[in-house]
């Protein structure tokens, strides 16, 4: 990065030539890249490991041999037996017997349900994308399970910062994982709802079959202890306000949907609430 800002490089994670000369031509990296989706990767859990673990330990490798710094982003549902969850977890613990073993300087921050403007509906089914463009074309919205999934949101400008300030704070403890969440815990019922009352919306939510790798009433929260490590090590603790976070996503899609964007084709065992 120079004064006119980051340089952009097309590359592949999984060409370990080319990691190794990006890390080595940079100050630092905040790691980012890898193959997401829980229902879409339960097929294809072999091109998720070359990517996520084995094209992770390509950025790994070359943070050692260089001996530069970096941000390793994780997930909060670490524990789940999915593919996703599986493949970002075995890395996490990689970067920490990095850390342990080869004196490397690789922070992690794990983010909890990152939601906000940009944040694409496909082709990867993310939540807040699809429910909001269903909101505001006053379609039925798409929620798989019973909805009374406890989620901790955490918005986009928040998760953001951490990372930056991860990467930048000197002498934080890299033996730690740093939590990216609001401890607030919230029902996924609750959230769309609240983005129907804030869109003026009359869309319903469409109960779906819960899908492949994601258990029913799951329970996703950052914890204290992680996010004791971001308040007292990286000074962040004043999150953005779910209705506040919701209300500017909600205003980035109303501005960017087009006529050919499209809810998600609802299920004929869906039921309707």
């Amino acid at each position: 990065m120079d004064r006119r800002g980051p340089t952009d490089l097309l590359g592949d994670i999984k060409d370990a030539e080319a990691v190794n000369e990006a890390v080595y031509n940079t100050d630092a990296a905040i790691h980012l890249a890898g193959l997401l989706g829980t229902a879409e990767l339960t097929n294809n859990p072999r091109l998720a490991v070359e990517i996520n673990i084995l094209g992770t330990l390509n950025v790994f490798e070359a943070l050692r041999a260089h001996k530069k710094r970096a941000v390793y982003i994780t997930l909060g549902n670490y524990f789940m037996n999915n593919t996703y969850s599986i493949t970002k977890s075995t890395s996490e613990r990689f970067a920490l017997m990095f850390n342990k073993e080869h004196r490397t300087d690789i922070r992690i921050v794990r983010g909890l349900n990152v939601y906000g403007p940009g944040q694409k509906a496909a082709p990867v089914k993310k939540f807040f994308p699809n429910a909001a463009m269903s909101v505001l074309k006053n379609e039925p919205i798409p929620v798989y399970g019973d909805g009374e999934q406890i989620m901790d949101l955490v918005y986009l400008d928040d998760i953001a910062e951490i990372l930056v300030r991860a990467l930048l704070t000197e002498n934080i403890p890299n033996d730690v994982i740093y939590e990216a969440g609001n401890g607030q815990p919230t029902t996924l019922n609750y959230i769309v709802g609240l983005m129907i009352r804030l869109a003026d919306s009359q869309s319903v939510i469409r109960y779906l079959p819960m899908r492949p790798g994601e258990p029913k009433n799951a329970v996703v929260m950052a914890t204290e202890k992680g996010l004791a490590y971001t308040r007292d090590y990286l000074g962040f603790e004043k999150f953005t306000p779910l209705e506040e976070g919701i209300t500017k996503g909600l205003a980035w899609y109303r501005d960017h949907l087009s006529p050919a964007d499209s809810a998600p084709q609802l299920s004929s065992q869906a039921t309707a609430r």
